[in-house]
């Protein structure tokens, strides 16, 4: 099955445009706090997109469809995953810090 097929995608598609980030923030105001996140030492901040709850719920649905959870699961196992080449992803490896498993 297509991605374009799938009834998560077409759900998607058929939300509206979200409104400006102004206007999303003026109408929100844990906006901010919602949409921002520490993962790690890394502050990822998605407040300032022009997305809402619903896009969120939407996208997570289509991941969720699609099997992105389970594929992240096979990437961290080491699986062959690179179809191409015939072996498993390496590029965890290679940003893994010294002396930590990868």
């Amino acid at each position: 099955m297509t991605l374009a097929s799938r009834p998560e995608w077409a759900e998607f598609v058929r939300l509206p445009t979200a409104p400006s980030i102004r206007r999303l923030f003026a109408e929100d105001a844990t906006r901010a706090e919602r949409f921002s996140h520490w993962v790690g030492d890394l502050f990822v901040d998605l407040s300032k997109h022009r997305w809402d709850d619903d896009t969120r719920r939407a996208l997570v649905a289509v991941a969720e469809a699609v099997g992105v959870r389970s594929s992240r699961d096979r990437l961290f196992a080491g699986e062959r995953l690179n179809a191409s080449e015939d072996r498993a992803v390496g590029h965890l490896a290679l940003r893994t810090p010294p002396g930590e498993p990868a």
